[in-house]
């Protein structure tokens, strides 16, 4: 009888001490605003993830205990997993509070604390590589030619050198017969100087057996000349080509002055 209360009791008190718990972060060494995920084993039909709150240092995450005895020894195999979110850099402590409405307490703090640190990300040795560049995306036009136009996307990564540059652009223009013609621009280098192919695409066929293809018919080079001012050059179909790029400025008469009264 005795050995019966003693299990019964074993089987109330609450599980922490016995299963402190941790969390596995993955990545195991994140970046700044790189996305945090958790995962931990639980117990089935026993255990629900109820909440994740900001603390102090860090993150507690809240699991209600729906009951507890011989029923609750099955462990599901992939565990719980959710992400956390995504932090700047430094160190993040991450505890458990069990809310359980059948132990005493109903509720108390697992003991065990896991940490992950967020690193500043990806550094460079290059002067100059940890200010804001300048976004070259969107439309762009040059005064030296009119009805010439560019539009343009700009994404930025980090190379063995430094902060590395790609712009793809489509390229506006009048062929020599007065046709409109469309080119593509596939440039690369830094944020003040980059070079590349021209391609135009080429069809090939007629009906459903037409196919595309992209054939280069020269060479460009953008420049940074100033704050927001680019030069590009080149040669395309032995044609060469030097003129200034500014941003295109869409206006509108938003707010227009009076219209003059009918005679």
């Amino acid at each position: 009888m005795n050995r019966i209360v003693l299990l019964l009791l074993i089987a109330l008190l609450p599980i922490a001490g016995a299963n402190a718990r941790r969390y596995d972060v993955f990545p195991a060494n994140p970046t700044a605003m790189e996305y945090v995920r958790l995962r931990t084993s639980v117990i089935a039909e026993c255990e629900r993830l109820r909440s994740v709150e900001p603390v102090t240092g860090g993150f507690r995450v809240n699991i209600t205990l729906l009951s507890l005895g011989l029923r609750c020894d099955a462990v599901i195999a992939d565990g719980l997993d959710f992400t956390l979110g995504a932090f700047a850099p430094g160190t993040y402590r991450v505890t458990t509070r069990y809310n359980c409405i059948d132990c005493s307490p109903p509720v108390w703090d697992d003991p065990e604390v896991t940490t992950f640190t967020v690193s500043p990300g990806v550094a460079s040795n290059v002067p100059g590589d940890d200010y804001t560049q300048l976004d070259l995306s969107g439309i762009w036009t040059t005064p030296s030619e009119a009805f010439t136009g560019f539009a343009f996307i700009h994404s930025d990564g980090l190379g063995e050198s430094g902060r590395t540059a790609r712009v793809t652009g489509l390229w506006y223009d009048y062929g020599g017969n007065g046709q409109t013609s469309w080119s593509l621009l596939l440039l690369d280098g830094t944020p003040n100087r980059m070079t590349g192919r021209v391609m135009r695409a080429v069809p090939n066929g007629s009906g459903l057996s037409r196919t595309i293809t992209l054939s280069p018919i020269g060479d460009a080079t953008l420049v940074r000349t100033g704050t927001d001012a680019y030069r590009l050059d080149g040669v395309v179909n032995e044609r060469g080509f030097d003129f200034p790029i500014e941003r295109f400025r869409w206006t509108r008469a938003a707010w227009p002055s009076r219209a003059p009264d009918p005679q």
